[in-house]
């Protein structure tokens, strides 16, 4: 969403506040419209003489009351005080002189610059020295992290006098000079003399390392294994050191392993002999049945040869230990074979009394045979009687015989009402049928109802408000409408509307034919209140946001703050940068502004007609300075957020010094100041012809990739481009203005991405100044080659 600007309910009180600044945007005072009506109605009495005789309501003017210091940066670097003459400004609200703010008015005297004193000792202006320092760092052994190399450093930098000072010549010169890596586990020669080798000569020695391990599983014998080991020394001052510990990979030398038969229980060489018998059986000779089982011994000999068995059978004579045979019977019959011939037997019976009909009945009778041993054995058996039909049947009194069935049938008529929403009646008949069976001597009866037809139908269709078809009639009613507040207001607007409305009953509905709206009621439950503006004319430090919050917070239950939080304020809170901002309001109206407490401990004393007015934030850019966007190029920011451009250019993650890479990112929103006011601006020109205004607390990209305020750079420090490259600054101007200023907030939260480009150099979005406060002086981009280097160390 973008960045809410001032709105004309506020835009005069607004311009009166008078505050310390804060963020990027330190402003000691915001006089606004106060300045320019002052020119019209300045009288020369204090305001305890005047009572607004003759001075329009909420006309301010200013007084002449004594005299204010401020300190002034001289182009030598030194430091000056100027004398301004002390302006305050009083204004007229509802008959009461109020003093509503104070800022310096005419230079009085002018402090004068002096050179300052020569530090440079013995060296003239414009000679250099050189600094000699070591450095050490640590990086893990080869084999052994939790012991360590130390690796020492020789540091060379130089500077130059400049203007009684000393100044860098830029970053130091470094070379190895010693190698520590004594508790490392193969240790380099120790105090020996380089011999014929010299200073900064470097050569390599190899020595072999072996070892023996264990076969593998289901194995046996041994396994040796060997390996070389690099190392690299260099002579540094008559001391050898070693630069390169380097163990080549374990590989075999001499396999000695076999592998044992494993499912045989047997190792390389072992033996082992098995005895097994095995049987056979045999059918008996001709004419007779069965088998004769005969049995022999098996000698089975093993022998493992590396994982292989060989194997040797020998076998015995074979010996009858069973035999079944059984003489088999004439026609071919074998012994134990049975077989059976079946025939039926049939006879009927007569019905009981009472009944006519028969009842016929059936069984199986069955001869069973066997041959056994030469002789065939017989068994008759007879089967049980089985009903094969029973045409018996008992008779009813009338003659009727058992299972017979027949029915007789009859009409009845009845009259009904017309079912839900009709008038009148409706004639129906049915069919009543009545079933009989004859059943055990006796008959039973069953009535069948059928259903209700419709004979008649004399029904009137009625609306379901009871009215009938044709008919009209009307009636009132009320209805709310919740409409959103007006721009830069929180809240709501509850509309009530007084309906008449006009019903015919048409084909069994109500059917609406007219609505008129009698009349209508507005509950206004609007505040005025901005969200995101940056208050020019309340600007805290960023270390005191959380304490104003936290203050709030605390006296939540006042009614300046409870409405503000009932009315869903509280979600408006989008980042730990944003603060609330109090103003005296009057009948809807913003009239002055009311500086609240910083400190949590501070009571809740809050007058009558102060409340929170809006959330504030920092902003950076003067208006006319000109933004990278993805679509649109480098455009004025003031003219972006007026045309609410969707997407900037920002630093692509993983991007480096080297190699810097833009991508186009969604923005969250703009940020500008809810009014007009006094802006402290430094404009950098730089060697290259680059030029870029922004407010003190800017943050802004330097060469070792960390982000600092604005105001710490001096002529001679440097900024980075937008495509990696460094150019000196050669003037940092000084100035104050009076107007709005502007930055904006990408969507995103990542480092990188909210590295913007302004006027071709690399600086930080508003994100910096409010919740990523915290990343101020931190590495934000760096050099691959640096990168690079603490990779290897720590592989």
């Amino acid at each position: 969403m973008k960045g809410t600007i001032g709105f004309s309910r506020v835009a005069i009180a607004l311009s009166l506040l008078i505050l310390g600044a804060a963020g990027c945007s330190e402003v000691n005072f915001t006089p606004g419209v106060a300045t320019t009506l002052a020119k019209d109605t300045q009288l020369s009495v204090p305001p305890s003489q005047n009572t607004c005789q003759g001075i329009p309501e909420l006309a301010p003017w200013t007084v002449v009351d004594g005299v204010i210091r401020q300190p002034t940066p001289c182009a030598d670097g030194s430091q000056t005080e100027d004398i301004y003459e002390l302006v305050k400004v009083y204004v007229c609200d509802d008959g009461r002189v109020t003093e509503t703010g104070q800022h310096t008015g005419r230079l009085i005297q002018a402090g004068q610059c002096v050179r300052p004193p020569n530090r440079c000792g013995e060296f003239e202006e414009g000679q250099v020295r050189d600094n000699f320092s070591f450095v050490t760092e640590q990086v893990p052994c080869p084999e052994d992290s939790q012991k360590l190399i130390t690796l020492t450093f020789l540091l060379r930098s130089a500077e130059t006098c400049l203007e009684g000072g000393w100044a860098s010549n830029g970053p130091a010169e470094r070379s190895l000079y010693q190698i520590d890596d004594s508790q490392c586990r193969i240790k380099p020669p120790q105090g020996q003399n380089c011999g014929p080798r010299k200073h900064n000569e470097t050569w390599q020695e190899t020595e072999t390392e072996s070892k023996e391990a264990a076969c593998g599983e289901n194995e046996t014998g041994r396994v040796l294994w060997g390996r070389q080991i690099n190392h690299q020394f260099i002579c540094l001052n008559g001391t050898v050191s070693r630069t390169l510990y380097q163990v080549g990979e374990w590989s075999q030398t001499d396999n000695q392993c076999h592998k044992s038969c494993v499912k045989e229980g047997l190792v390389h060489g072992g033996s082992k002999v098995n005895v097994t018998s095995e049987q056979r059986t045999e059918d008996c000779e001709s004419g007779f049945s069965g088998t004769i089982t005969s049995e022999r011994s098996v000698t089975e000999t093993l022998l493992c040869q590396d994982g292989q068995v060989s194997s040797t059978i020998t076998q015995g004579h074979w010996n009858v230990i069973t035999s079944s045979c059984k003489q088999d019977c004439r026609d071919g019959r074998r012994h134990g074979d049975e077989w059976e011939s079946k025939k039926e037997e049939s006879k009927t019976d007569a019905c009981p009394a009472g009944h006519v009909g028969q009842i016929d009945y059936r069984r199986e009778v069955t001869n069973r045979f066997q041959c056994d041993d030469g002789k065939v054995i017989s068994e008759l058996i007879e089967g049980g009687w089985q009903q094969l039909r029973n045409t018996c049947r008992q008779q009813c009194k009338d003659g009727h015989l058992d299972g017979d069935n027949w029915q007789t049938s009859r009409e009845e008529t009845r009259t009904t009402d017309c079912g839900a929403g009709y008038r009148g009646t409706v004639v129906q008949r049915r069919t009543l049928t009545n079933i009989f069976l004859c059943t055990e001597g006796v008959i039973k009866e069953n009535v069948q109802e059928g259903a209700w037809q419709d004979v008649q139908r004399s029904c009137i269709q009625l609306c379901p408000s009871g009215y009938s078809e044709g008919e009209t009639w009307e009636r009132h009613r009320e209805d709310d409408k919740f409409l959103n507040c007006p721009k830069n207001f929180i809240g709501f607007i509850k509309r009530t509307y007084s309906y008449k409305e006009a019903f015919v009953c048409k084909g069994g509905v109500d059917t609406l034919v007219r609505t008129t709206i009698m009349s209508s009621k507005d509950e206004d439950h609007c505040e005025p209140f901005t969200v995101s503006g940056r208050c020019g004319g309340d600007t805290i430090y960023r270390s005191e946001v959380d304490g104003r919050r936290a203050w709030v917070l605390k006296c939540k239950d006042h009614p300046a703050i409870s409405f503000f939080f009932k009315l869903g304020g509280e979600k408006l809170y989008t980042h730990g940068g944003h603060y609330p901002a109090f103003g005296q309001v009057k009948n809807g109206k913003v009239k002055g502004s009311w500086q609240a407490p910083v400190d949590p401990s501070e009571p809740c004393n809050i007058p009558e007609d102060v409340r929170i007015i809006g959330l504030c934030t920092a902003g950076c850019f003067t208006g006319d300075q000109r933004v990278l966007f993805a679509e649109q190029g480098y455009v004025g920011i003031k003219e972006a957020f007026e045309a609410d451009l969707p997407e900037v250019m920002v630093v692509r993650p993983g991007s480096f010094f080297e190699d810097i890479r833009l991508v186009a990112e969604r923005i969250g929103n703009y940020v500008v100041d809810l009014a007009p006011a006094k802006q402290r601006i430094i404009e950098f020109k730089t060697a290259g012809g680059g030029r870029l205004q922004v407010t003190e607390g800017h943050p802004m990209l330097t060469p070792d990739g960390r982000l600092v305020e604005a105001v710490k750079l001096r002529r001679g420090d440097q900024l980075v481009t937008y495509n990696g490259q460094t150019d000196e600054i050669v003037e940092a101007r000084n100035f104050e203005i009076f107007d709005r200023v502007y930055n904006l907030y990408p969507e995103t939260k990542d480092l990188l991405k909210n590295l913007i480009v302004a006027e071709g150099f690399i600086t930080g979005s508003a994100y910096y100044q409010s919740e990523g406060n915290e990343h101020m002086g931190r590495v934000i981009l760096r050099h691959s080659l640096v990168h690079d280097l603490f990779s290897r160390k720590r592989r």
